[in-house]
């Protein structure tokens, strides 16, 4: 490990991906409520934890967010295993990725106390937030939010048919 700039922690360079290639694909992923968990397990049971409650509150659905992925990033299935244990380490590679934005400009003053119910539920679904898929043969690819940070900030869990889909970019 060497010296990074998140308050001198060193960044894991023993994590290497085997190819990290740009895409772009728009799609909806369920996305854990809580951040900066430490393990990929974690934010499974809080998507689960989510779920069961609001099923119990009669709401059968889950509110899945907008996401722009915008690079698939392969790793060895021993990494891959190591990063969904370690994703609150700094990785070079996740540092500057993500961030948010609305498809239609005129939705940045979302929160104007001026704007009607109606236009606020129109910006929501404008809104994306830009994230990574995280692969590697035989397992999983899920996706991560970090906003810029280098470490795995926010996770989020993709349809079959959208890992599919990202399976295409090699």
């Amino acid at each position: 490990m060497v010296e990074g700039f998140w308050g001198g922690k060193p960044f894991n360079q023993d994590i290497v991906p085997i190819s990290m290639t740009p895409v772009d694909i728009c799609t909806k992923a369920k996305m854990s409520v809580e951040n900066k968990l430490q393990t990929l397990q974690e934010h499974i049971d809080n998507c689960n934890k989510v779920t069961i409650q609001m099923n119990e509150k009669g709401d059968s659905s889950w509110v899945w967010e907008n996401f722009r992925v915008v690079e698939r990033i392969v790793l060895s299935p021993q990494d891959y295993d190591y990063f969904c244990a370690h994703l609150m380490d700094r990785y070079a590679w996740l540092k500057g990725k993500g961030g948010y934005d609305y498809l239609d400009p005129y939705c940045w003053n979302v929160f104007s106390e001026n704007m009607t119910k109606i236009r606020k539920e129109y910006c929501a679904s404008q809104y994306f937030i830009f994230a990574v898929a995280i692969a590697a043969e035989g397992r999983e690819t899920f996706l991560v939010a970090p906003e810029g940070f280098p470490y795995a900030r926010y996770v989020a869990f993709i349809a079959q048919s959208v890992n599919q889909l990202l399976e295409q970019f090699k």
